[in-house]
């Protein structure tokens, strides 16, 4: 499912914009947890273990923000959105909580200096040496 969430056409910006206004602190760790933890369990993360019982656990905090946002924050909404092309409909609301979920995951704290201490000990300045002057 995560892969068609990404895959999807952009969402619409009404519902994006109304899940982004009421996505709550809270939510933010949940989404950033479940984001992490499904890249991780990606095929293109290959060879990285994820347990399956966290995996399993943050699949359920999300879908529950999810419900909430699509069904209650923003129902008013979603529902002519729904109503109109359901399939659709859902995949944008799917888009929407992914990206939601990509931005509080790097905009965690220490996420990216993190990630550039990882392979900026392993560079060497002579492999750059032909681009400085």
């Amino acid at each position: 499912m995560f892969a068609l969430l990404l895959l999807a056409a952009a969402p619409s910006s009404s519902l994006t914009d109304c899940m982004t206004a009421h996505l709550v602190d809270a939510d933010k760790p949940v989404l950033a947890r479940w984001y992490a933890l499904e890249i991780a369990a990606s095929p293109a993360a290959e060879g990285t273990q994820v347990d399956a019982a966290k995996r399993e656990a943050a699949d359920k905090e999300a879908a529950s923000v999810f419900t909430r946002l699509v069904t209650k924050d923003c129902a008013t909404v979603a529902k002519p959105l729904f109503a109109a092309d359901s399939q659709n409909s859902f995949r944008e609301a799917g888009v929407a909580i992914s990206r939601l979920a990509a931005r509080e995951m790097l905009a965690s704290e220490g996420v990216n200096r993190a990630i550039v201490r990882s392979y900026v000990s392993h560079l060497k300045r002579e492999d750059f040496a032909g681009l400085m002057p």
